[in-house]
């Protein structure tokens, strides 16, 4: 478990670097993540997404996060994450499913609105079905769309 004044300094390292295809540890860092607004974790989410040398369930992981930043009772289940007829290429983690808990500032808080260049980073993966792997653009696709429908609602910044 990570405490809340350690995690700014922590998690970034993690997503960049030391998180593998572990189950447990990557929806350990996915809540932590979401929870605790700070650029330095931000950061690290964005560029966990975009980099394609990471696991799979890594990078899902992190765009989880990046959904929790938007709307901490936002409810990601397995159902929208898991690509069909493809059971070799699943996603195995991501059953995270939450109605509230607290949201933290850290250290460096963000200063602008992340809802729609989250929007922007999920469609950028989800229209590179040529070059990324099967599990990650569906990923992105299925919660670029949830976005989508909350920008088209006036709901997004």
């Amino acid at each position: 478990m990570i405490c809340r004044d350690e995690a700014p300094e922590v998690l970034p390292e993690m997503w960049r670097r030391t998180l593998r295809a572990d189950t447990q540890d990557v929806v350990a860092a996915t809540l932590a993540s979401g929870r605790i607004k700070d650029r330095r974790i931000y950061a690290a989410l964005r560029e966990t997404v975009l980099d394609r040398s990471r696991p799979d369930v890594v990078r899902v992981g992190a765009m989880v996060a990046l959904m929790r930043y938007i709307d901490r009772r936002e409810g990601v289940t397995i159902f929208d994450l898991i690509p069909p007829r493809d059971p070799d290429s699943r996603i195995r983690i991501i059953t995270v499913s939450t109605t509230g808990g607290a949201h933290f500032q850290g250290p460096e808080p963000l200063l602008e609105p992340v809802g729609r260049p989250v929007l922007a980073l999920l469609k950028q993966v989800a229209d590179a079905r040529a070059t990324e792997s099967y599990p990650v653009w569906y990923a992105a696709a299925a919660l670029s769309k949830t976005l989508a429908v909350r920008a088209e609602l006036g709901h997004l910044q």
